[in-house]
């Protein structure tokens, strides 16, 4: 599954399935939209963080545009992120109950569990590594 992902204007991170539901053209392609909802390039529709449709611009008649927005068919896959230890998370269960999951119950997003401080790095996952030459030569950023 391909994913887009994008910052909202309080620095938060938005993730999204990269597959608009109209005519299944990559999100990635389009732009955030001076609303801040992520705007599909090939007709304009428009997704808010949740992967809701807020709006589709062909439709005119305000109850039949509210209706279509509403449609399950018309929502995209989101998915809850979280910034932790320097690296961006997404957690892979975009259902309410992975939303609930990756969320604790003051919030705040729960802690991925492979950057648990339990799972340190063990000696014996590298055993025998050491000694060779690294595949790509180390560089600072500087010299890139």
């Amino acid at each position: 599954m391909r994913l887009v992902l994008g910052q909202d204007k309080q620095g938060g991170w938005r993730c999204l399935e990269d597959l608009c539901p109209h005519r299944l053209a990559p999100l990635s392609e389009g732009r955030i939209h001076e609303s801040g909802e992520l705007q599909c390039t090939y007709h304009g529709w428009r997704f808010n963080e949740q992967g809701g449709c807020t709006s589709i611009p062909q439709i005119g008649d305000a109850k039949a545009h509210n209706t279509a927005c509403s449609s399950g068919r018309a929502c995209v896959s989101a998915f809850p992120t979280q910034v932790l230890q320097g690296m961006l998370w997404v957690f892979a269960d975009s259902s309410p109950e992975g939303w609930a999951e990756a969320t604790a119950a003051d919030g705040t997003p729960a802690l991925p569990a492979a950057a648990s401080p339990e799972l340190r790095h063990s000696p014996a996952a590298s055993a025998g590594l050491g000694d060779q030459e690294p595949l790509v030569p180390a560089r600072r950023a500087s010299q890139l």
